[in-house]
């Protein structure tokens, strides 16, 4: 990329005060830049001219205007160093280098399940995969707006398409995140709990509860148990025996006691 640079701004040849304009113009082009670079990694590309693409996969371009932050777009695929211009070319990167690329956008959604889950644990298993979908479509909602903004006519003729597209960059990266982030939250998710689950152990479980008790009806107060036991209890025992004065009444005459 650094002999590209120098090419174009050796056919500029701007000067100092040039070179200090053309420095502040491509400043302001940097969230631009950023934005393409996004669509470029998501898989969709940018235009940079009607009939053009940019993408991992292969590039295809006409003539491209002498601007020196063009100088980093795909190898090959930028100003050519005599005519600062290149015609019909179709290039792209390495085979290894362009599934690389293609890696980070699941690699981010990987990242946003984990951050999620950690942030807000799911109750349920089926929740957290949902909220993982969620986050990737909103991260893809995001990042559609911002690639529409990022586009846009930068002149009449050829240069009126340059710039992502922001339904193929928001749609691209809903899926993309979304699958990811939904997948990884669900495994994080499912791993905590049992985790969690296993460190309880014996502990976590209910305590036995005691065996109810209640009034059976009949000829006197009895109480029964759920353990199968039965109690008779008699509420006038000890009682019975005594007068209201306190004293202890004569044993009443029963067929024994009789002579």
């Amino acid at each position: 990329m650094a002999p590209e640079f120098k090419a174009v701004d050796a056919i500029l040849a701007p000067g100092p005060v040039g070179a200090l304009l053309l420095l502040l113009a491509q400043l302001a082009y940097v969230p631009n830049a950023v934005v393409w670079a996004i669509s470029f990694t998501l898989g969709p590309g940018f235009a940079f001219g009607t009939g053009t693409v940019i993408a991992p996969t292969g590039s295809a371009l006409g003539s491209l205007p002498s601007f020196p932050l063009l100088a980093a777009l795909p190898p090959e695929a930028h100003p050519g160093a005599a005519a600062g211009v290149l015609t019909g070319v179709h290039h792209g990167i390495a085979p290894w280098l362009s599934m690389a690329v293609l890696v980070v956008p699941y690699l981010a959604g990987v990242l946003g399940g984990l951050l999620m889950t950690r942030a807000a644990p799911a109750a349920a298993l089926e929740t957290a995969p949902l909220w993982g979908f969620a986050c990737g479509a909103l991260t893809g909602c995001v990042l559609g707006v911002l690639a529409a903004f990022a586009g846009g006519p930068l002149g009449d003729g050829r240069l009126a398409a340059v710039g992502p597209s922001g339904w193929q960059v928001g749609a691209v990266a809903s899926l993309e995140v979304g699958v990811a982030a939904a997948v990884t939250a669900g495994i994080a998710n499912w791993r905590r709990q049992r985790a969690v689950t296993a460190s309880a152990g014996p502990a976590a479980a209910p305590p036995r509860p005691r065996p109810a008790t209640r009034t059976v009806p009949g000829p006197g107060p009895v109480t029964a148990t759920d353990d199968g036991h039965t109690i008779y209890v008699n509420p006038w025992a000890g009682a019975e025996d005594q007068d209201s004065a306190g004293a202890r009444a004569p044993a009443p005459h029963r067929p024994s006691s009789l002579p």
